[in-house]
């Protein structure tokens, strides 16, 4: 077990800058690119094609994983934004 989760770990930290690089180039915030990183990385954890995959699947499923959460992270932050303003 504990070999596995490292091995998982050691794979994500070669992708965790490239995860994040993306969030701040969708979001242009880095507040808010911590947060959406953080969320890709535990899904590519969780996901066993991740750990399983070619280095050109890893970096494609980590795109799509940055993208995906920081587009989460936007729409929650326009919801709270406009609650604010609304509220």
């Amino acid at each position: 077990m504990t070999s596995d989760f490292d091995g998982k770990v050691s794979l994500l930290r070669r992708y965790e800058r490239r995860v994040y690089a993306i969030c701040v180039y969708v979001l242009a915030d880095e507040a808010q690119a911590l947060r959406a990183s953080e969320e890709a990385l535990i899904e590519l954890f969780e996901t066993p094609a991740f750990a399983a995959g070619t280095a050109k699947e890893r970096a494609r499923l980590s795109q799509i994983a940055a993208v995906r959460h920081a587009r989460k992270q936007m729409i929650e932050e326009r919801g709270l934004s406009h609650a604010r303003a609304h509220g």
